[in-house]
């Protein structure tokens, strides 16, 4: 088994996070190749596609700035690229993906190895092979843990549309499905939810930082909005709980 232990990242000295233009920017063969690993994006379903990889690598760069996290000294290009590898081979089949992603970068090292040590492009493996990890079952690296929580913070209308199908019966009424969506992701994303993170500054990304304001103020009009488009479906004011 190619994978590491969990002491490799504490004897790790490689290159810390770069302060100049990323690779995928300033180098056309990186570039291209990367390009070559997202195609397999647009293989993936509706959930997985470049859209996804685009609000985890957002995620993921937006964690770094955060003045903790960035003291860990996290190469932004090794964070970057195990978001881009992430999820590409999901297209094949979605049970062990996270296994398979991880074999795909290792199985590119003759090539990776141009830009990364031995040691990096094994911690990247690691990160990918653990990302689906839940919050009770943490990775085994900063990198693993910042591609988990990455992946799993969602956009609004994605967390509406898995929490109706999950949360809702066919013979409720609007109303009742409506509400239940609702109270279900007031009670993880409001202040003092269930939602965890391996990185407790997670929560202060500005996407669940807005979304915990409107839980916390009870703003059912914004998630109105939102939840209309996504069910298609018109609530009349009536149909509210206060």
């Amino acid at each position: 088994m190619f994978f590491l232990n969990r002491d490799l990242e504490e004897t790790y000295t490689g290159t810390p996070l770069s302060e100049g233009k990323p690779l995928i920017e300033t180098d056309p063969e990186y570039k291209a190749h990367c390009e070559k690993i997202l195609q397999n994006y647009d293989k993936n379903d509706i959930r997985h596609n470049r859209s996804h990889y685009e609000e985890v690598l957002s995620n993921a760069h937006e964690l770094l700035k955060i003045r903790t996290i960035k003291d860990l000294l996290l190469n932004k290009d090794m964070v970057t690229l195990t978001v881009i590898y992430h999820d590409s081979t999901l297209w094949k089949g979605g049970e062990n993906h996270e296994e398979t992603a991880a074999q795909s970068l290792k199985d590119d090292a003759p090539f990776l190895k141009k830009f990364f040590l031995n040691e990096e492009i094994d911690i990247m493996a690691q990160a990918i092979k653990e990302h689906g990890h839940g919050p009770d079952l943490p990775p085994s690296t900063n990198y693993g843990k910042i591609l988990a929580d990455a992946d799993a913070v969602e956009n609004l209308e994605l967390l509406i549309e898995k929490t109706y199908e999950r949360e809702t019966d066919e013979n409720d009424s609007t109303k009742e499905k409506f509400n239940k969506v609702f109270n279900n992701l007031k009670g993880r994303l409001g202040t003092g939810g269930s939602a965890k993170f391996h990185f407790k500054e997670t929560l202060e990304l500005k996407k669940l930082k807005e979304m915990r304001k409107m839980f916390d103020n009870n703003d059912m009009e914004s998630f109105k909005s939102v939840y209309q488009k996504v069910i298609e479906v018109e609530i009349i004011e009536s149909f509210i709980l206060r």
